[in-house]
């Protein structure tokens, strides 16, 4: 695997990941009602599996000899974290009953969301937060180029993905 892909990876890695956001957020938020609070919650699993994803990718590619290898497998894993998601939306979290007319308060709809939303989007985050810092270590493996340019590029190529995949749903108009 050349440097080039791994910019590629890492960009499609961005696009995903901000495209799924905005997908979950637009489906949970159908499910736990269109609020602050439910997006917050959304919002904050999301940005927290990012962070502790990035710790334990930074901890791994440290400590791997292949980190390419890593990256690949963390994206492979994406994949099934993806449709994990995807399933988890459509056919289990619609089962998981927290109206407010039932609940005995808003503090065990909040934590009934909170779970929700955990299963669902935790996994993806987790593996998006990871797959950063494998494709740094990945990107420099053997690099002979400044690390601040080795930085810019990742980052440069995760934001491009990123910010397509945030104008591929702006674009679209739902029927």
């Amino acid at each position: 695997m050349c440097r080039a892909s791994v910019y590629v990876a890492i960009a499609l890695s961005g696009l995903t990941a901000l495209g799924a956001e905005v997908v979950w957020t637009r489906l949970l938020s159908l499910m736990f009602g269109a609020t602050t609070y439910a997006f917050s919650i959304i919002l904050g699993v999301f940005l927290a599996g990012l962070g502790i994803g990035s710790v334990v990718g930074a901890s791994l590619s440290r400590e791997s000899k292949q980190p390419r290898a890593m990256l690949g497998w963390a994206q492979f894993l994406l994949a099934l974290a993806t449709a994990w998601g995807a399933f988890m939306i459509a056919r289990e979290l619609p089962w998981w009953r927290s109206t407010s007319r039932l609940a005995p308060g808003p503090w065990f709809v909040f934590q009934v969301d909170l779970a929700r939303a955990l299963f669902a989007v935790l996994p993806g985050a987790l593996l998006w937060g990871a797959s950063f810092p494998l494709a740094l270590a990945a990107a420099s493996e053997g690099a002979s180029a400044d690390a601040g340019q080795t930085v810019g590029r990742v980052y440069g190529a995760n934001t491009l993905g990123a910010h397509r995949g945030l104008a591929d749903h702006r674009t679209r108009v739902d029927p």
